[in-house]
């Protein structure tokens, strides 16, 4: 559009896009909040020492370091590492985007027969077979199979936990949201300057294989989310 239209035009639609957004958003009519608006600071402190609250932080500290870096490095990887011209990384990085809108869609449904932890560690399961496909292909058309593999893969993880802390915390939400996205967003700074290091010293394929272990990492931490659920659920059927 940018190219047809002229940037500031396309910009211009862009807003015109999200603003019908944000009206139909105000035209709703919305349920009672379950918790408070806020973040309690008073709570904050225990919340953050909270075995629940570290787990799924870490969730997300593993999950965003993978999808920031898959996001930022995926041209560089099939422009440098494949020869792809442009053009076909641009369109491929799309797919990425296209994959993760479907994939979130695809799991609101998913999940009402197969609980979120469950479902969470598929997708880390699914995660680290999308990258791995993508560190090892040889071509650019593996490359892409394995980026659209990512893109669905991630795509429950952040809602899903999100939603299986309201359902911990459905009093405190806020304060833990807040707590969770402090950590997770962490990871932008920590992984994706990492790969660039490795790249510059290596290629940016080994630069890339630091992402699956993020990956693996982020299994291993579902895990034990998964782990945690069910003592928690076997604890609550004991009262």
């Amino acid at each position: 559009m940018a190219a047809r239209l002229g940037l500031v035009l396309t910009l211009w639609l862009i807003t015109l896009l999200v603003a019908g957004v944000a009206l139909g958003a105000i035209l709703q009519t919305f349920p009672p909040a379950s918790s408070g608006g806020g973040f309690n600071w008073s709570e904050a402190r225990r919340l953050a020492l909270d075995p629940a609250v570290i787990i799924l932080a870490f969730v997300l500290f593993f999950y965003s370091a993978v999808e920031i870096s898959t996001a930022g490095w995926t041209r560089t990887y099939l422009e440098q590492g494949l020869l792809a011209t442009p053009q076909t990384s641009k369109a491929i990085l799309t797919m990425f985007w296209i994959a993760m809108m479907a994939g979130r869609l695809a799991a609101s449904q998913v999940v009402k027969w197969v609980r979120g932890p469950n479902l969470l560690l598929g997708a880390a399961l699914g995660a680290v077979a999308g990258l791995l496909v993508v560190v090892m292909a040889h071509s650019v058309a593996v490359a892409a199979v394995g980026i659209v593999i990512c893109g669905l893969t991630y795509a429950p993880v952040f809602p899903t936990t999100t939603g299986t802390a309201s359902t911990y915390f459905p009093k405190l939400f806020a304060t833990v949201f807040g707590i969770l996205m402090a950590i997770g967003l962490s990871a932008g700074v920590v992984l994706p300057p990492a790969i660039g290091y490795v790249a510059k010293i290596a290629t940016v394929r080994a630069g890339i294989s630091m992402v699956v272990a993020f990956a693996v990492l982020l299994t291993a931490v579902q895990a034990v989310s998964l782990a945690y659920e069910r003592r928690r659920l076997l604890g609550s059927s004991r009262r």
